[in-house]
């Protein structure tokens, strides 16, 4: 009788090991699925894998659009700020070379481009996100037929919006489907930062001056600094205060003769 429950016992265990073995292949296995495809299931989810993968680039360009204050290639109109430990570039957005004289908008239609500058950095970037997929999925046994990209990049809000118009239809066995917009979005404080420069500009060239101080006191959700650098600029950083982004400019306005 022992016997028969020793066997019994170790049939059982044998029958739990190999689940637990099955149950472990399953799991390993849906975490490399979902590593290749970026946390998200390329497989299911195809639409929301190309918007997760744009979105992380446009999140990479904003960053790098502010590190730049706005200017990816600045090779003059601008002023060293040794603010910073490095010292960095900094654009002049308004300037004048006249004495007392209001400056001169350099960069009327500042966030125009940048709005182009982040379209012509993105766009490459979106077009690899589809091939991407598109690589991802062949390999997996589908057939993909996709039309050409129309692409855009739009403010809106506190967002950068990626909107994409493309026919892209993945056929699996007898399964179809078809998408025909995509759109990658990041909330930031980029259009705000450039907003908040172009009321400034627009003060500093017809009054001479901004007041930062009157200005925050309805406007709370940005902080304004400036610094009075070498032959009369004015360096303005603004400081969104949640993420603690910046955007750094300079101005140079109603310039007064040396010893007045």
């Amino acid at each position: 009788m022992k016997l028969k429950n020793n066997k019994g016992q170790l049939t059982i265990l044998i029958i739990l090991a190999l689940i637990i073995v099955v149950v472990l292949a399953l799991i390993i296995g849906f975490i490399q699925q979902n590593k290749i495809g970026g946390a998200i299931n390329f497989n299911e989810q195809p639409q929301a894998y190309v918007e997760k993968c744009i979105s992380d680039a446009l999140e990479k360009n904003e960053e790098t659009i502010l590190k730049a204050n706005g200017y990816l290639n600045l090779a003059d109109n601008y002023i060293v700020y040794s603010g910073n430990s490095n010292g960095e570039k900094v654009p002049y957005l308004c300037k004048v070379s006249l004495f007392y004289s209001p400056c001169v908008n350099q960069e009327p239609m500042l966030i125009e481009k940048i709005r182009r500058d982040i379209e012509t950095m993105t766009k490459p970037e979106a077009e690899s996100c589809f091939s991407e997929l598109t690589g991802l999925l062949k390999k997996s046994g589908a057939t993909i037929t996709e039309d050409v990209m129309d692409f855009k990049i739009n403010f809106i809000g506190d967002y950068i919006s990626a909107d994409i118009n493309k026919k892209y239809s993945i056929k699996k066995g007898e399964n179809m489907q078809t998408f025909e917009k995509f759109a990658g979005r990041i909330k930031s404080p980029l259009y705000t930062l450039i907003d908040t420069a172009r009321v400034i500009v627009n003060y500093e060239s017809t009054v001479c001056e901004f007041d930062s101080l009157n200005w925050e006191l309805y406007n709370s959700d940005i902080r304004i600094k400036k610094f009075i650098a070498s032959e009369q600029t004015k360096i303005y950083t603004l400081i969104e205060k949640d993420t603690s982004k910046k955007f750094t400019f300079a101005i140079k306005t109603c310039v007064l003769p040396a010893g007045l």
